[in-house]
């Protein structure tokens, strides 16, 4: 991308994938003053950041999409004081039918994103959250390599949390930091039956006028929380202990693999908050006497 001219103020609009990202640049007057290709890495984002930079002095940017494959675009951006607001994706489908000329395509959908950011100033500004929980949801979607890994692994032991976590059999540094991640400050989280719904994991009242007391499997839950407690629960159910004893006492009564690994994980949320609630590490004995 050359610099050919200087600008008192530009939007980008990012058009955020898993691989690679398309970002599209306009000026204030709806011209565009680049278009590229952006590899989802550190290096490339930092490029493209520097080159805006150095096209205006002001860029403002604009993104339609808050979740995975944005994280790290969104993390390099708002560390480096970057404005970034969420656009969002039924506000740009709309938007869509004013740009026919453009075709169908990455860049279209960029050059959507940053007109649009451009023409209102009502959309949500976008900023991080607590540090060490911002790093951790970073490193988790980032875990390609075992440098990645080995990172993970020492931002998790930086909160006091963790000692705790990874005591309980099956919940490494790995799962322990994805849980961390997506539960973020724990002292909200005194409710351990509501937790369990939003990981899917017990049933949520679906109560109506007169009828009460009905309950149902929750329809929408937090499927990366659910999978951290459905692995941990099969990887501690895979050696002896009370998670095993647990498992083979559901298959007695009836249950299927997958529906007793799932009574496991329920349990074993119940197990966790306690001993988050008292910041007491797992034993053995601790557990045997919750059983009882």
């Amino acid at each position: 991308m050359t610099v050919a001219e200087r600008h008192g103020q530009i939007w980008v609009g990012i058009d955020a994938g898993k691989a690679h990202h398309w970002a599209v640049g306009i000026n204030a007057g709806g011209e565009k003053v680049f278009s590229r290709k952006v590899i989802n890495g550190e290096e490339e984002i930092l490029a493209l950041m520097a080159a805006a930079c150095e096209m205006a002095d002001e860029v403002r940017w604009a993104v339609d999409i808050c979740g995975r494959a944005s994280t790290l675009l969104l993390a390099l951006l708002i560390a480096h004081g970057q404005s970034v607001v969420y656009v969002p994706g039924r506000t740009v489908n709309r938007m869509s039918a004013a740009y026919r000329d453009e075709g169908k395509t990455d860049a279209k959908d960029a050059l959507v994103i940053a007109d649009t950011a451009r023409m209102r100033q009502d959309f949500t500004h976008l900023s991080l959250p607590d540090e060490t929980v911002a790093n951790l949801r970073l490193l988790t979607a980032h875990r390609a390599d075992l440098i990645a890994d080995r990172e993970i692994r020492e931002t998790f032991h930086l909160d006091e949390c963790a000692e705790v976590i990874e005591s309980l059999p099956g919940m490494g540094p790995i799962l322990g930091a994805e849980f961390l991640a997506i539960v973020g400050d724990l002292s909200h989280c005194a409710d351990v039956g509501r937790r369990a719904a939003h990981a899917g994991l017990a049933p949520v009242a679906r109560d109506s006028g007169r009828r009460t007391g009905k309950y149902h499997r929750p329809k929408r839950y937090h499927r990366r929380l659910r999978h951290v407690f459905y692995t941990a629960a099969q990887t501690a159910m895979m050696r002896p202990g009370p998670s095993r004893d647990y498992y083979l006492m559901k298959r007695a009564e009836g249950l299927l693999h997958v529906q007793a690994l799932l009574a496991l994980a329920r349990r074993r949320v119940d197990v966790l908050w306690a001993m988050l609630r008292d910041k007491r590490c797992f034993t053995l004995a601790a557990s045997a006497a919750q059983s009882a």
